[in-house]
């Protein structure tokens, strides 16, 4: 038998349940593309606790939303930011996001969340 924790169950393995753990948390990941006005992005952004700083020319190789091409233009910027495991939330929570200001109707901002 392996490591075992104070309680006499399995150490957590990566992933974040134990070997017996009969509900282990769902791990996921999803992304979407918002296009917004262009003074909205900074609201959309801080409205969703994103604190990070935007770097700009900052390219992001995650797969987008199909017909999508978040890297593509002149005007982008990107960053990570992270959050904690907290209430419900079981598992830490990675945001990546890109902004794509290139495009004549407005900004497209792209959002990758996953789960680890």
């Amino acid at each position: 038998m392996g490591e075992v924790n104070q309680k006499g169950r399995p150490r957590r393995v990566r992933g974040g349940h134990d070997l017996h753990d009969p509900h282990p948390p769902r791990l996921g990941a999803g992304v979407l593309a918002v296009r917004v006005d262009a003074g909205s992005v900074d609201a959309l952004l801080s409205g969703s606790r994103f604190v990070a700083q935007l770097q700009p020319g900052r390219r992001v190789f995650i797969p987008p939303v199909e017909g999508f091409e978040p890297n593509a233009g002149n005007d982008i910027a990107s960053a990570q930011d992270r959050l904690a495991p907290q209430g419900e939330r079981r598992n830490a929570v990675t945001r990546e996001v890109l902004v794509n200001r290139s495009a004549a109707d407005g900004p497209v901002v792209h959002i990758w969340l996953y789960t680890t």
